[in-house]
């Protein structure tokens, strides 16, 4: 992944203060939650936790009325629904309808994350971010992850202070969010605001470009349509026919008093150009093991088949309890933790997911050795991992240490 700044994209803000100002007054409680973590599962709709938007718009951007109808739940994932039906008359006088879900409070620092899958068209916007404005009492202060559907290759961080904005920043991600989930996530403290997707960190920001939020916000996702002046920025929306949807599959919050003081930069990888281990090409640090090479190679100096990596150093979980670590390769895999080999599929095969369980004890640097080799045709190697206090994700960076 690599970055670029952007030229300054410009919101209408005083038509979106007004129309945040109502938002937030719908909202049954406003009050600061900033110390309390939290993991939303999204099996269903949790009226104690969030608040979903029903019968109101925001201004003149915004192609959508919030209707509840439009929030749908099913196998444990959340999709907002984007569509036409009744519209304008039952859409707050916009020509479609679409979904979003609040934090009923506010959350200060610390580190918001979410798992999801965006949707992909012209015009549109997939969302997660926090707000707080002027009905609460407090300066228009928000952080924006946000991916556009006109080109869902790339993420745009943004963040407003006493509503002004004009830090947007895009990230080419080296992948497709419309296709399959993927974890995004900031952490926001007095000093910085970092991004990061996959556990990987992919931007910063100092305050250097503008003075940092300082107001507690709602966490909040959504599902968009540009209109009238944002049209500049998303594309105009044509709708295809029939309804489109964003995914969410969780949702988390990590106040700032429970965050690791980590600084993991990835795993030790050598790359070897047969499936023996025996000609090593090169050696660097993976910041995570997450990758789909596809029918090409790893690095130019390799050929795109016959070739295995074996990635090491020590992983340091945040919680103690059981872990899953879990794998999905195309084709062989061994994985050991703590010396213990809990997975062992050595054998040609399509993307397949193992996984194997050990016990592990919060902060404490535990050996480990994953293996992996491609014979022909598809390349994919990701390694994950699980407990009962981790939602399921690619290992993150921070958590991972080279030999």
């Amino acid at each position: 992944m690599n970055n670029k700044v952007m030229p300054i994209r410009k919101r209408m803000t005083a038509l979106l203060a007004a129309a945040a100002m109502l938002a937030v007054l719908l909202l049954p409680n406003s009050s600061s939650a900033a110390d309390v973590a939290f993991f939303e599962p999204l099996n269903g709709t949790n009226p104690s936790m969030f608040y979903t938007s029903d019968g109101w718009a925001n201004g003149a951007d915004f192609g959508v009325g919030w209707k509840a109808a439009n929030q749908e739940f099913s196998n444990g994932i959340m999709a907002l629904r984007l569509d036409n039906a009744g519209c304008p008359a039952s859409c707050s006088g916009k020509n479609y309808a679409s979904g979003e879900y609040a934090t009923n409070v506010k959350y200060g620092y610390g580190r918001v994350e979410a798992r999801m899958k965006a949707a992909k068209g012209t015009g549109l916007v997939t969302s997660l971010f926090t707000y707080s404005g002027a009905a609460q009492g407090t300066s228009n202060d928000e952080i924006d992850i946000e991916i556009l559907g006109k080109d869902t290759t790339k993420l745009e961080t943004n963040y407003f202070t006493n509503g002004v904005g004009q830090h947007s920043t895009i990230i080419n991600l080296g992948f497709d969010a419309s296709l399959d989930f993927h974890d995004y996530a900031f952490e926001w403290s007095p000093t910085y605001i970092k991004w990061y997707v996959d556990g990987v960190l992919v931007h910063t920001e100092n305050g250097s470009r503008g003075a940092l939020p300082t107001s507690p916000g709602h966490i909040m996702v959504n599902l968009w349509s540009g209109a009238g002046p944002a049209e500049v920025w998303t594309g105009k929306f044509n709708y295809p026919g029939a309804p489109v949807r964003a995914y969410y599959d969780w949702i988390k919050f990590t106040p700032a008093s429970e965050l690791p003081a980590d600084n993991g930069t990835g795993l030790t990888a050598q790359y070897y150009d047969n499936m023996n281990f025996t000609s090593l090409m090169a050696t660097r640090v993976d910041a995570t093991v997450n990758f789909n090479w596809g029918y090409g190679a790893p690095l130019p100096s390799m050929g795109a088949d016959t070739f295995s990596v074996r990635w090491t150093g020590k992983v340091k979980p945040q919680y103690t309890g059981t872990y899953t670590f879990h794998t999905s390769t195309d084709d062989g895999v061994r994985l050991w933790v703590n010396n213990q080999l809990i997975i062992d599929k050595w054998v040609d095969q399509a993307e397949t997911e193992w996984s194997g369980s050990i016990y592990l004890t919060a902060g404490q640097k535990y050996d480990i050795k994953l293996e992996f080799y491609d014979n022909t045709e598809d390349a994919i190697a990701k390694l994950s991992w699980s407990s009962a206090s981790q939602p399921k994700q690619i290992i993150p960076q921070n958590r991972l240490y080279p030999n």
